[in-house]
């Protein structure tokens, strides 16, 4: 429980980096918001991160393929999840870095 309850402290504190970058990812929306609604995260933080992480998903998928044609819409429909966790995953592991030289 102790656990449990510091999580859903960490996920209140950056709610809306957490949401926005989970809403970002190839995650499952449905944990995401489930586990929004466990951590007592409030709506309009809620609903302006997912808004503005999926426009601005969408918003680049929508520009790659006016710039470069249906070729990249194939590309992309294909690799977008990986390109898009790969991202992520080097953004984590720079703030990852980056705190524990704070940390240290």
């Amino acid at each position: 429980i102790d656990f449990f309850n510091r999580i859903c402290d960490h996920y209140t504190q950056y709610q809306s980096m957490a949401v926005f970058i989970g809403a970002i990812l190839p995650f499952p929306f449905k944990i995401i918001a489930l586990s929004a609604g466990v951590c007592h995260l409030g709506l309009v933080p809620f609903l302006a991160s997912i808004f503005a992480a999926r426009g601005l998903r969408f918003f680049l998928i929508a520009k790659a393929t006016h710039k470069w044609g249906m070729q990249i819409k194939n590309f992309l429909d294909r690799h977008m999840g990986r390109f898009i966790f790969a991202l992520g995953a080097k953004i984590a592991i720079a703030f990852a870095f980056f705190w524990a030289l704070g940390q240290g």
